[in-house]
């Protein structure tokens, strides 16, 4: 009875630490989300080293949707306006920015 009880608890043991292991190594769904700001931020920066400036500019639409003033959105779509050659609509993007993010910290070449 002794070796039936511990193979048990083993067996149980093995069990419960397995379904434990499963449930932190996988994040809950609202993590795994593509509307998280973060993987918004990615999406776009992808997009713009891909040439993909159309999908990068309704990449920034898409957050714009959500927030209308996200600096790093308005900044994005303006970059991937530049690259594709639409400097008129790039022009307006900088402006509703408003100069949050034109300012750049001088680098130590700069001195």
């Amino acid at each position: 009875i002794s070796l039936l009880f511990t193979s048990v608890v083993l067996c149980l043991f093995l069990f419960f630490s397995f379904f434990f292991f499963l449930m932190i190594r996988r994040p809950p769904r609202s993590t795994l989300s593509s509307s998280s700001a973060a993987s918004d931020v990615y999406k776009r920066q992808i997009y713009i080293k891909l040439t993909k400036y159309k999908h990068a500019v309704n990449a920034c639409n898409e957050t714009l949707k959500r927030d209308a003033e996200n600096p790093k959105a308005l900044f994005n779509r303006a970059k991937a306006h530049t690259l594709s050659g639409n400097t008129d609509a790039a022009r307006a993007d900088l402006a509703m920015c408003d100069g949050c993010l034109l300012y750049t910290s001088p680098s130590p070449r700069d001195s």
